[in-house]
């Protein structure tokens, strides 16, 4: 954890990046930037093409081993776990059809909607999950979580050496523009944000077509994501559990 001194620095540095004029539309905002596990991500494409992508960055994760390696057997074993893995993202398949899921309550629960055409695959990264998100069969936007660790204000300012400054802040108290909880970069392609949960000790972070993103609100007509509804009822299970 940051102590109190370098949080002071971070959070400074990082609002007077935000109070700079915007980089022009053009900026590259693309997910390789970020790491390299998301360079070439076939946003605007099919499943075949997602699942083509994520198989080559399998195979990548394993090329090293594969070419120090003239063991037919042990070579085999490697790229056996590959197809597993991949059968397993493929597998991981959820549409979203209105049925009872958990992601409907979860840090990605305003991500998605259901009933207008949307679909997802998760990705296991390490100790994290890449979500790809797909509407009407096309990829649209990849999502990656974080555990929380230090200050949202230290990993903006990680994201705005990267990126520039965002074009938009939210704060959790706008009054005195302090503890930031969200953040937003576009360009002509891309839209990206961050914003911490605390309720789940966790940040994401996004990238979105522009493109597709824009007519996302026309797909969904007056249909609402699970994390943007809001409801005084609790739902059935933890009223259950409340009466065992």
């Amino acid at each position: 954890m940051m102590n109190g001194t370098r949080w002071t620095l971070a959070l400074a540095v990082f609002l007077a990046f935000a109070s700079a004029k915007a980089a022009p539309p053009q900026r590259d905002l693309s997910s390789s930037r970020y790491d390299v596990r998301f360079a070439g991500v076939p946003l605007g494409q099919g499943y075949a093409e997602v699942y083509r992508y994520i198989h080559r960055h399998l195979y990548s994760m394993h090329e090293k081993q594969l070419n120090n390696t003239t063991d037919l057997n042990v070579r085999d074993q490697i790229l056996a776990g590959i197809e597993r893995n991949l059968q397993s993202i493929r597998d991981s398949l959820t549409e979203f059809k209105g049925q009872k899921t958990g992601y409907n309550v979860s840090v990605i629960a305003s991500d998605f909607a259901h009933s207008t055409g949307e679909s997802m695959i998760v990705v296991p990264y390490k100790n994290t999950h890449d979500y790809y998100f797909f509407v009407q069969g096309k990829l649209w936007k990849v999502v990656t979580t974080h555990v929380m660790r230090g200050t949202f204000s230290a990993f903006l300012v990680r994201l705005t050496q990267l990126y520039g400054a965002p074009d938009s802040i939210e704060f959790s108290d706008p009054e005195f523009r302090q503890n930031p909880k969200k953040a937003r970069w576009s360009s002509n392609q891309w839209i990206v944000e961050t914003a911490v949960h605390p309720v789940y000790g966790a940040v994401t972070l996004q990238w979105t077509s522009r493109e597709i993103r824009e007519g996302i609100a026309k797909i969904r007509g007056s249909v609402r994501p699970p994390g943007q509804t809001t409801s005084t009822a609790l739902d059935p299970d933890i009223q259950d559990i409340m009466q065992d």
